[in-house]
């Protein structure tokens, strides 16, 4: 059990992290609010990417912050996880805080960064992001009532103790946590520098002039293979195709690159926001393309 000095540390805590996803939550919608008098493409990208890091960096971290300490108030002190009503009804409002963050939040302000990312004010005529913005306003409504009301339920405690039929031991518990958080912070920690070793690819730039009239096939092996073909017309770019992606929410966002690139006419670009992963990995196949494209020509 915690001792008084560690309880109120570990409550201040809690409540700081509260306060983080509440203060995160709120500019989110304000940033919502004050978009609608956007009128250029940098400035609606500005203010989603704005929306994007607070998500990303900081309501995602301060939601793990919250479930972690409230497992660790449930641990070591009188209140338990089951042993009173309004614990419980406490854990299934974060559990379900959590999903709506995780699943539909993310995916939306994701979604929203990386459109104008890619479209700049031309966003505003797209139906996939005037979805992702209805749904972030719901979202940031529907999320904050939840949280407030689990800060009500913090405070008052307003249901007692309950009659338990069992009882699980707290080494019990303590030990299934400890072993569960390291392989959690030991598969967080491989994918991270994973991820990052894909992130920081260079990409290289190439003289269109150089390469013939024609569609070429390229592909990039990084756990997954990732399968392009890309048509040159007057040394000119002219299309892009992507035969193979991973079937994913973020995966298919990153296929916006290809706008990127036939803009740009090099595959030397900025990943999509939100989708660096797999951007650089189709990079990687739009220059393997291009390279070997005296040897790869189909057409």
């Amino acid at each position: 059990m915690l001792g008084i000095t560690g309880r109120r540390v570990l409550l201040s805590i809690h409540i700081l992290l509260n306060s983080i996803l509440v203060g995160g939550f709120a500019a989110i919608l304000f940033l919502n609010l004050i978009k609608q008098g956007a009128t250029t493409g940098d400035n609606i990208y500005t203010l989603n990417l704005a929306a994007f890091k607070i998500h990303d960096q900081l309501i995602t971290n301060a939601a793990f912050g919250v479930i972690i300490t409230g497992l660790l108030f449930s641990l070591f002190t009188k209140w338990g996880f089951f042993d009173f009503y309004w614990v419980t009804v406490k854990w299934v409002g974060l559990a379900i805080l959590f999903f709506l963050i995780i699943s539909y939040m993310g995916p939306a302000v994701n979604g929203m960064a990386a459109i104008s990312d890619v479209e700049g004010g031309q966003a505003l005529t797209n139906q996939e992001y005037l979805k992702y913005e209805k749904d972030v306003n719901i979202l940031m409504i529907l999320i904050l009532l939840i949280l407030i009301c689990i800060i009500i339920i913090s405070v008052f405690k307003p249901w007692g103790k309950r009659k338990k039929s069992f009882q699980l031991k707290r080494k019990v518990v303590l030990s299934i946590g400890i072993v569960s958080a390291v392989m959690v912070i030991m598969s967080a920690v491989f994918q991270f520098r994973q991820l990052q070793s894909y992130r920081t690819m260079p990409v290289k730039d190439f003289n269109l002039n150089e390469i013939d009239d024609g569609t070429y096939s390229g592909e990039a092996e990084y756990d997954y293979n990732y399968q392009i073909e890309i048509t040159v017309k007057a040394h000119h770019v002219d299309q892009i195709r992507i035969i193979n992606n991973r079937e994913s929410h973020y995966a298919k966002l990153a296929e916006l690159i290809v706008n990127k690139v036939i803009e740009r006419q090099t595959p030397n670009v900025t990943a999509v926001t939100g989708a660096t992963t797999t951007s650089k990995c189709l990079l990687k196949a739009i220059e393997n393309a291009l390279e070997k494209s005296e040897f790869r020509r189909i057409g």
